[in-house]
């Protein structure tokens, strides 16, 4: 009796059930907060709260807090939410991981089957302490006001450029659904929804479906958040890309270099560059016998005395 008693004790330490009330999670870096009664989400990244007024798409059901183990981060904490329909939605943080990870799920409840075309899984404000009209946002549509921001494939970042600090925020999966976010400005915020296009998801009576997952944080330089993002990516699909060639590349063509110069330039990139990481100096154009022009006419295997 006295091992069960404490076994349970153990269990209670790590797993928290709240249909109402605030539950946490962290890690390093990262304290996330739910506010299960009002279906509401702020994250602190160093103690700066950068999200507030976060929703997600369902309101109501069970929340708890759960330890979890994953592929691709290892063991973390989970807020888990199951919903009386079978959907559920998680808030999830990992070990040296800077990215809060947002997952849910579908089921089809029903009795025929259903098609999802969209949906938006979450939406939050950004701050953390710059006016918004100090901000600008960075995605795939360029780089503009936050009020006049257009919609981004996979991600988006709202910095300052004065500091270089801000919230970046992406999807880090497209198993079956496009990502896009949508910023804007609301209440004198940032404000980002984020969501997943599928065309088509069908799900029969039953029958369930993972959605793709969000990843939202917080950097001191923006641009080292859009790198971050992109390793979480890599790290999801176990992409290992082989390592940059570093080098300089010339044309003969727009007269930017010789062969005197360049026998020059290679002598001091040897000595003075390669140290840094500099491995190549490449001949472009010009240097080619035959014909002056585009295409199979210049004999790439003989050089123009």
């Amino acid at each position: 009796m006295k091992i069960q008693v404490a076994v349970c004790l153990a269990m209670l330490s790590c797993v928290g059930r709240a249909e109402s009330g605030e539950l946490t999670i962290r890690n390093e870096t990262l304290e996330v907060r739910f506010d299960a009664a009002a279906n509401s989400f702020s994250a602190e990244s160093g103690g700066v709260t950068f999200v507030r007024d976060g929703q997600l798409r369902e309101s109501g059901g069970e929340a708890r807090v759960a330890s979890i183990e994953d592929t691709a981060f290892g063991r973390g904490q989970s807020i888990e939410i199951a919903y009386r329909g079978g959907n559920s939605a998680a808030i999830q943080v990992f070990p040296k991981a800077p990215f809060v990870l947002f997952r849910s799920s579908l089921r089809n409840g029903g009795v025929e089957p259903s098609v999802t075309n969209k949906l938006r899984p979450l939406a939050f404000s950004v701050d953390f302490g710059a006016p918004v009209t100090s901000l600008q946002v960075l995605g795939t549509g360029g780089l503009t006001d936050p009020g006049n921001a257009p919609g981004s494939y996979m991600w988006a970042a709202a910095a300052e450029p004065a500091s270089r600090r801000g919230v970046v925020a992406g999807w880090i999966t497209s198993n079956r659904g496009g990502g896009v976010v949508f910023p804007g400005v609301r209440e004198g915020r940032v404000r980002m929804e984020a969501e997943i296009d599928y065309g088509k998801l069908l799900l029969r009576p039953g029958q369930s479906a993972a959605l793709e997952t969000f990843a939202l944080g917080y950097f001191s330089d923006a641009r080292f958040g859009l790198e971050a993002w992109a390793d979480t990516v890599a790290r999801i699909y176990r992409i290992k890309l082989p390592p940059q060639p570093v080098g300089y590349c010339t044309w003969y063509h727009a007269r930017a270099s010789n062969e005197k110069d360049l026998a020059a330039q290679a002598a001091f990139a040897a000595e003075q560059l390669k140290p840094f990481g500099l491995e190549f100096l490449q001949i472009d154009d010009g240097w080619q016998d035959g014909i002056k022009t585009n295409g199979p006419k210049k004999n790439f295997s003989r050089v123009n005395p």
